[in-house]
């Protein structure tokens, strides 16, 4: 079994937890749906298939984010990741960049859509952005390229500060699966 995108997404999430709330010790743990999981590792299995397809997860992650536990309950999977798994992700993970860079402005009080946005345009030229008129959010933004990263970010301004949340491509299809069709690079 191929657990690199799980261990990649895994990544991801522990580096944008240290950048939000700082390094911390202690376990992690991290809720996936079976849909998200079978995208991760390619394949098309029940609850308990992928159980069994997860058993072999602990042994590839030892290298780097160290074990992991995983349970289960009504299609939803939790993997725990021990404090060796942050120290790993400190010790690799880029110190700065256009992760950074958002929470930083986000995190700003009075932060603007556009200061945000332009956190975005600093790291890539095409940028996608789309208005959510209506929707849970107000812009959805991304990297057509994927790079520096292939997440969608869905941006709300609450009148006082943005707020953010970050999905794979696939995941976020499943929530709005029509709303691409409207973006502009």
């Amino acid at each position: 079994m191929d657990y690199t995108a799980l261990l990649d997404n895994l990544s991801d999430n522990l580096q944008e937890q240290q950048i939000k709330l700082g390094a911390a010790s202690g376990s992690t743990h991290w809720f996936y749906p079976l849909s998200s999981l079978n995208r991760f590792l390619g394949v098309s299995l029940d609850e308990a298939g992928m159980a069994q397809a997860l058993a072999g997860l602990s042994d590839a992650a030892e290298a780097t984010l160290g074990p992991v536990a995983v349970s289960h309950a009504n299609g939803r999977f939790c993997l725990t990741l021990t404090d060796r798994a942050g120290e790993f992700v400190r010790a690799h993970a880029p110190k700065d960049g256009f992760l950074s860079e958002l929470v930083a402005v986000i995190g700003r009080h009075g932060a603007t859509m556009d200061e945000v946005l332009a956190v975005f345009y600093r790291h890539a030229d095409d940028v996608v952005t789309v208005p959510m008129q209506g929707k849970d959010f107000d812009v959805l933004a991304y990297f057509a390229g994927g790079r520096p990263d292939a997440y969608r970010y869905c941006l709300t301004d609450e009148g006082c500060h943005i707020i953010y949340h970050r999905f794979t491509a696939a995941d976020y299809a499943d929530f709005y699966p029509e709303e691409e069709s409207n973006a502009t690079v």
